[in-house]
């Protein structure tokens, strides 16, 4: 039975934007951010009276949606039927969405562009993009703000900062217009060899579990403040408890109503953008087009995706093998430590609470989450290096770049210190020679401390976060903030 992608959205709400400040000097190459999706917002006849921004949804829009879909909710929960509430749901969600959606050819049904203009600037110039886009048609906008960068600075060359889904952006431009304008690539937690969860929900393996859901919340409370020890508690304890009902229940309804949304909403909003098609994962690629399109009616659509998953992917490894050869200085920057979004029937894998690890560090083998490699784990490929990070959970052996691939446990999906900054600033300045033994304040594997926002070399002793320890002093402790 087909299942839903309704957790696709919360891959858009994840997703925000950094840029670096890097100081210049005579030397200076300019540095251009490929940023991540939906870091500006998708607007609906721009410029004309009918504007109306579309994504994200305008606030009236949204609260309109919610304050429509209550009264059915509650109806729902308490015994009401299943098929009246996915009625509901679908003639209340769509509107807030429907302008976003693409014809079945793979172009947009409607007048929506970026809200902003690219603007070339000191310090670094921040690439957008509409993320909905065909990352093939993306790849002639970047290739045209990389001249326009070069021109502004009178550079050679330019160093490019791809986040997220800008790793998909960046691989489509080097494809087509070579590496020949490029003085480094850093890849910080990308996406451009996919994510799981996407494979997952475009082949229709949609599930949900209360203990999971307990999991991913963990993921945002990251501290070892009182506050935040005794609601993860609550959380692991009486949470799961209390909401398994309730999630059962809605697991049940998208299980039993999934053809009815997936037929009515989801396939006709989300299942023709060609930029969301680029993060399937090459293993589940060719079941997810069989599972969400017909190859007559969305044989124009299936040319343009097909560009992405059988030229650019297959050519990526070979290209930053060529590339760092040719002296650009290339690194990885993965994050660690967090569940996988709750969705699918595959949640164990290790994540930055969106990506898988394995992808966004160009192959290492991970653990799964909550897991480690086991006792008497052997590192997979022995070059002379450790590679095993010091919990256990990393075996970076295995990564196209391990000298350059660094992990930060701790650190959310595109969410930054200043510390993981300063690295970033530090492989740019060694021009090629930073790696990851050259610099004890940045060694292979780093622990970000959410407390006091430092991002340090990971050790024994600071390696783990989420005590999920509750104790009379620690109680005593948040009892007295809250009369403070």
């Amino acid at each position: 039975m087909k299942k839903i992608l309704s957790f696709v959205l919360a891959l858009i709400l994840t997703v925000s934007s950094v840029t670096v400040a890097f100081a210049q000097n005579d030397n200076y190459t300019p540095v251009i951010h490929v940023t991540g999706m939906a870091n500006t917002d998708l607007v609906l006849d721009r410029g004309l009276e009918t504007e109306k921004q579309v994504f994200g949804a305008e606030e009236e829009d949204m609260n309109t949606m919610i304050k429509n879909l209550i009264a059915p909710a509650i109806f729902f929960l308490l015994g009401g039927s299943e098929e009246r509430f996915a009625k509901s749901l679908v003639k209340h969600v769509t509107p807030v969405f429907e302008y976003i959606k693409y014809n079945e050819d793979g172009t947009s049904a409607y007048n929506v562009t970026i809200e902003k203009d690219l603007t070339v600037k000191y310090g670094v110039s921040s690439f957008i993009y509409d993320w909905r886009a065909d990352p093939m048609i993306v790849a002639d906008e970047l290739k045209q703000f990389v001249d326009d960068v070069k021109a502004f600075y009178n550079s050679e060359k330019v160093i490019l900062i791809a986040e997220s889904m800008g790793g998909v952006m960046t691989s489509a431009y080097i494809y087509k217009y070579g590496y020949s304008d490029l003085e480094g690539v850093i890849y910080r937690s990308t996406a451009m060899y996919g994510l799981t969860l996407i494979g997952e929900l475009y082949t229709g393996r949609f599930d949900l579990s209360a203990k999971e859901i307990g999991f991913y919340l963990n993921n945002f409370m990251l501290s070892e403040a009182s506050q935040q020890i005794i609601l993860r508690n609550v959380i692991n304890t009486l949470g799961v408890f209390l909401v398994n009902p309730l999630v059962n229940k809605l697991d049940r309804f998208f299980e039993n109503q999934s053809d009815y949304i997936y037929n009515e909403f989801l396939i006709d909003i989300f299942g023709y953008l060609p930029g969301l098609w680029s993060f399937v994962p090459d293993e589940y690629y060719e079941e997810a087009k069989e599972f969400m399109l017909d190859e007559t009616v969305n044989a124009e659509l299936i040319k343009k995706i097909d560009v992405y998953h059988y030229e650019v992917r297959p050519s990526i490894n070979h290209t930053i093998k060529a590339m760092e050869a040719d002296g650009v200085t290339v690194a990885f920057i993965s994050h660690y430590g967090f569940s996988a979004l709750p969705a699918t029937e595959n949640k164990s894998y290790m994540s930055d609470a969106l990506i898988d690890t394995k992808f966004t560090s160009g192959g290492a083998t991970c653990s799964d989450f909550n897991s480690t490699l086991g006792e008497g784990y052997v590192q997979a490929v022995k070059d002379g290096h450790n590679h095993i990070s010091p919990d256990n959970m990393i075996d970076a052996s295995t990564c196209l770049l391990p000298e350059k691939t660094w992990f930060v446990k701790g650190m959310l999906h595109t969410w930054y210190s200043d510390d993981y900054e300063d690295l970033i600033k530090w492989i740019i300045d060694e021009n090629g020679a930073a790696d990851i033994h050259s610099n004890p304040r940045f060694p292979q594997f780093l622990m970000n401390n959410e407390d006091d926002g430092t991002t340090l070399p990971m050790t024994e002793e600071n390696m783990d976060f989420n005590s999920d320890k509750v104790t009379f002093e620690i109680v005593i402790d948040f009892v007295k903030s809250i009369f403070e």
